[in-house]
């Protein structure tokens, strides 16, 4: 049987991103419709509009996911179930705002057509 102050020090060595990914997962829905606010200004072609806006809510978005699920699957054996809860939260955040910016930017879109 292992010395249980071994498997403590094993556990305080551990060190996980799940606490910055649930931060990051948070915070890209608004940054990513701050940055498309910026990308529709009246300081860019109206050719580009389109196109920046887009990438600017679909990078954040897509950048916390994937930041999200590395976390998760780096997150090691002796890892705590706090930190698989925050990885995993930190990927339904990311989703979540995915999902809320996307209905949007769809009702806003068809009621643009009537």
């Amino acid at each position: 049987m292992p010395n249980p102050l071994d498997y403590e020090r094993r556990l305080t060595r551990t060190r996980s991103i799940a606490i910055v990914a649930l931060v990051c997962g948070l915070c890209c829905g608004p940054a990513a419709v701050g940055l498309a606010m910026l990308a529709s200004g009246d300081s860019v072609p109206d050719s580009k509009k389109d196109f920046l806006s887009s990438l600017a809510i679909v990078a954040p978005i897509a950048g916390a996911f994937v930041f999200s699920g590395v976390a998760r699957i780096t997150l090691s054996v002796h890892s705590t179930s706090r930190e698989r809860l925050l990885a995993n939260i930190a990927i339904v955040s990311t989703v979540a705002w995915g999902t809320i910016i996307g209905v949007y930017v769809f009702l806003v879109d068809a009621a643009g057509k009537f």
